[in-house]
């Protein structure tokens, strides 16, 4: 089993080697009274730590090894300390569960560390279930746990991360570390193109995929404490405000911390089997070889499957992910499956898929990925929704330039040219639109005027004011079109790929910011926090930090600022310890 892991990665087993973990840093690793007293830097290099001998021990198949490394990870302060942080500190900070509590005090987060360590008798609440709309209409069942069942999911996904990376299908790209949806369509773009002959896909669907989730197989197959993860699958869920209980049959609630891990795992595998199931088709001699180019590319519960010819597909992939997905409780949604040619086209992950005829081309067709219809749509009312009469032009820049650019860095690794071009002509015949209705006695001059400004050749920018503070539109159709790089099959734990996933989350991270000045102060501080000495990747709330207050003198100049992840501002903000102090004014982080 640990050859067969190892051989996914490339990996010789005789050449893993364990991070080393000073043994003064181990003996200094006081556990301090107060919140903002907490070392990150420590906390987070004895995690580090941790999840490295997990990944490690995995791969040489030492079970018994791991079983106590996740103990002693859950147990360990830092690991609570770090759980609650995150909880804490994400966008579901400010959202309770059916307790109502939340973790908004320093006190409160202090009692949580200790408490995430008394789970003897562990008893898990009802999840508050809420609805959330999906596209077309419809909605989405939320679980939310309370704040205490979210920092133990999150503590056990530490612990289990590692092992599932190892596990990890090579082409599964949701929830995973240094992967993205952006791997997903550089993927299927060169899978489709003509050279690699798969000119059949089997779009996936599977019916009520986290509702029906076998319990039985589940605790089989999921490699932690039993009893905690039992009482997750069987906590149910409350409908609010009917108060109406719903008992944990099947499934896992969305919504939880490890639900997407346990989503992965559930579905790691079924390259290998789909793979054993075409095996026999295969063939190969001195003067020809043929494939069925069968491939599975999954992000998360979404999934698609290609091959060479129809049949294959209908006929053999189909009832191997069948049975493989009957194992686990599952079936695939007959309705909403379909077997479709590249020629045609489909969508996947908000991205469309399709083979257009070439005749410049070497085999005479290209592979193109375009932003989706649906996508399109709905960028356009979102657009409508927010130019309205009722709001400032400075308002109106505000809560669009977000979502423009949200749009424009989903979709400027593909053929999205054209589409970037005809969004900046709907946004400005929405904006001129605009600017005549809120002022009917204006005439052209005195519209373009007051509305629109000039930069550089470009002209007709919509611009407004908002607290003494001109802000302009982003402008969509001057987007560049940038290659995404894909990932490599490397495991983020193991010691020797840690400097290939730090490049690439700095990498992400800074083709999301469009701050001019973020950007300056982390290419200079090499994309790290400087409190906590982690990269600050592009999902984490930052803020700006002035070494010298600006109450005291200081200004905003590029020398007297910092970027720091919010819970260490925070920190630098509050704590007394005398030790870290004197650590952030050796750093220049604190003025004297």
């Amino acid at each position: 089993y640990a050859n067969d892991l190892c051989s996914v990665y490339s990996i010789n087993v005789k050449n893993l080697s364990y991070k080393y973990y000073p043994e003064n840093m181990s003996n200094s690793y006081t556990f301090p009274f107060s919140w903002h007293d907490i070392d990150w830097r420590k906390t987070r290099s004895k995690v580090s730590y941790y999840q490295n001998q997990l990944a490690v021990a995995e791969l040489k198949g030492n079970s018994g090894l791991v079983t106590t490394l996740q103990r002693n990870l859950v147990k360990s302060f830092a690991g609570r300390a770090l759980a609650v942080r995150v909880i804490a500190s994400n966008k579901g900070k400010n959202t309770p569960g059916v307790d109502g509590v939340i973790w908004d005090t320093s006190d409160k987060k202090m009692d949580a560390i200790y408490r995430l360590g008394e789970v003897r008798n562990y008893r898990c609440s009802p999840v508050r279930r809420v609805y959330i709309p999906k596209p077309g209409g419809k909605l989405r069942p939320l679980g939310i746990p309370n704040m205490y069942d979210r920092g133990l999911q999150y503590l056990w996904k530490l612990a289990l991360d590692p092992i599932a990376e190892c596990r990890a299908d090579r082409h599964s790209y949701g929830f995973r570390k240094g992967r993205s949806t952006q791997d997903v369509q550089t993927i299927m773009h060169l899978l489709l193109s003509p050279s690699s002959r798969c000119d059949w896909v089997l779009e996936a669907d599977i019916k009520g995929f986290f509702d029906n989730i076998n319990h039985a197989w589940i605790m089989q197959n999921i490699p932690m404490d039993k009893d905690i993860l039992l009482e997750w699958l069987k906590a149910g869920a409350l409908e609010i405000p009917s108060q109406e209980f719903h008992k944990g049959v099947a499934g896992v609630p969305q919504g939880g911390p490890i639900s997407p891990l346990i989503a992965n795992m559930t579905l790691d595998g079924l390259q290998g089997w789909v793979n054993s199931s075409v095996k026999h088709l295969h063939k190969k001699s001195r003067v020809t070889s043929w494939s069925p180019k069968v491939n599975v590319i999954r992000y998360a519960d979404d999934f698609v499957v290609t091959a060479s010819t129809k049949r294959i597909l209908d006929k053999i992939v189909k009832l191997a992910v069948q049975d493989f997905l009957t194992l686990r409780g599952l079936e695939l949604n007959h309705e909403k499956s379909c077997i479709t040619s590249v020629k045609k086209g489909f969508d996947f992950v908000g991205f469309h898929f399709r083979v257009y005829p070439d005749k410049s081309g070497p085999k005479g067709a290209k592979s193109i990925v375009k932003p989706t219809i649906e996508g399109k749509k709905r960028l356009r009312s979102k657009i409508k929704d927010v130019v309205k009469l009722n709001r400032s032009s400075g308002e109106i820049i505000k809560d669009l330039n977000p979502i423009l650019r949200g749009w424009a860095n989903y979709y400027k690794a593909t053929s999205a040219k054209t589409s970037f071009t005809s969004i900046g002509k709907y946004l400005w015949d929405k904006t001129w639109t605009w600017a005549k209705r809120k002022h009917r006695t204006f005439n052209f001059h005195d519209l373009a005027e007051r509305f629109y400004t000039r930069r550089g050749k470009r002209r007709w920018i919509f611009k407004g004011e908002l607290m003494s503070k001109e802000l302009t539109v982003f402008l969509i159709d001057r987007v560049a079109i940038k290659r995404h790089s894909l990932a490599r099959d490397y495991n983020p734990y193991l010691l020797d790929n840690e400097d290939y996933f730090l490049k690439r989350d700095k990498r992400l991270t800074s083709s999301y910011l469009w701050n001019e000045k973020k950007r300056k102060l982390l290419n200079r501080d090499k994309y790290k926090c400087r409190i906590c000495n982690e990269y600050i990747c592009s999902e984490d709330i930052v803020e700006i930090h002035h070494i010298k207050p600006r109450r005291l003198g200081g200004n905003d100049s590029i020398t007297n600022s910092v970027v720091l992840h919010v819970e260490c501002h925070k920190q630098l903000t509050h704590t007394k310890s005398r030790s870290l102090l004197a650590q952030f004014r050796r750093e220049q982080i604190l003025d004297d």
